[in-house]
């Protein structure tokens, strides 16, 4: 099955950025012919600097300039939280907590199910479903389905020999030869990568989403923090080992979309961040169609 993306497209954060610079190179050229029309006959043309206009007109030129750099300044800082915007609303779309999914097959609401569920965010972001995914699946049931196409062992695919849900079996850690295992049931392909910044922006600007893992533990400020009420100034549901999909690269701004299973939204971070969280369990898998 595959995926239909009904959320804003990145043409449309293009079409922002075109104007951006069209604004831009207007306002620079008025500044330019105000320029030429207070100094027509400046050093640059050989002939002789009008000193009284000049004296008169510097304050003016100096005032124009200065709005010019500050209108600019503030174009730019609502471009970017505009580019902001649209990257998150992107991001959402395919964004899938583990907490609330799991609400939703009469779980405890408590679990490891981060690798699955960054799995399943993974697949949706290149198009694809979850092996046994059909499109009235819940995201509950497809997280569900994740971990069982990922899990060889008998005692960790979330289910019982009967095919009940064991609710116990949700409790175990995932690891990337699981997430292989799951992209593998998808029929899509994944290839490990460094645990670096840069690979991760390769296989991003390549069409690939890129399931990785990274730690909260013993790390003070935080890489980022939860969003779901008590754990919203601690590790996104108090994780230590997690998997975390980072959905997108925006090379304007050199800034990462990272969907936290364990967070409601996703959010932008830097690269060095990326790293941060990393630290200490760093390793990364990228998901890419076949």
């Amino acid at each position: 099955m595959q995926f239909m993306n009904y959320g804003i497209q990145p043409a449309t954060l293009e079409t922002y950025r075109n104007r951006d610079v069209q604004q831009e190179f207007q306002q620079i050229m008025s500044a330019m012919m105000f320029s030429q029309i207070f100094n027509p006959l400046g050093d640059s043309t050989g002939g002789e600097s009008l000193s009284g206009s000049d004296n008169i007109m510097s304050p003016l030129m100096m005032m124009l300039m200065g709005s010019l750099n500050t209108n600019l300044s503030s174009g730019m800082s609502t471009l970017g939280s505009l580019s902001n915007e649209l990257t998150l609303q992107q991001a959402q779309t395919i964004h899938i907590n583990q907490f609330d999914a799991e609400n939703q097959v009469g779980g405890d609401g408590a679990n490891a199910n981060c690798g699955p569920t960054a799995l399943a965010m993974a697949l949706h972001g290149v198009g694809l479903a979850v092996a046994g995914e059909s499109s009235g699946s819940l995201p509950g049931e497809v997280v569900d389905m994740a971990r069982r196409s990922m899990i060889a062992d008998s005692y960790r695919d979330g289910v019982f020999a009967n095919g009940q849900r064991a609710e116990a079996e949700h409790n175990s850690y995932t690891n990337f030869s699981d997430v292989m295992r799951g992209v593998q049931a998808a029929g899509a392909s994944g290839q490990l990568l460094a645990g670096n910044s840069e690979a991760i922006r390769s296989a991003l600007l390549g069409g690939a989403k890129v399931v990785v893992s990274g730690t909260f533990a013993g790390k003070s400020p935080l890489p980022w923090t939860g969003d779901r009420g008590v754990d919203n100034q601690i590790a996104p549901g108090g994780a230590t080992a997690h998997f975390v999909t980072v959905s997108s690269y925006d090379q304007q701004r050199d800034l990462f979309t990272i969907n936290d299973p364990a967070r409601r939204t996703p959010l932008v971070v830097t690269g060095s961040t990326l790293e941060y969280f990393m630290r200490g369990n760093g390793g990364a898998l990228a998901v890419q169609r076949s």
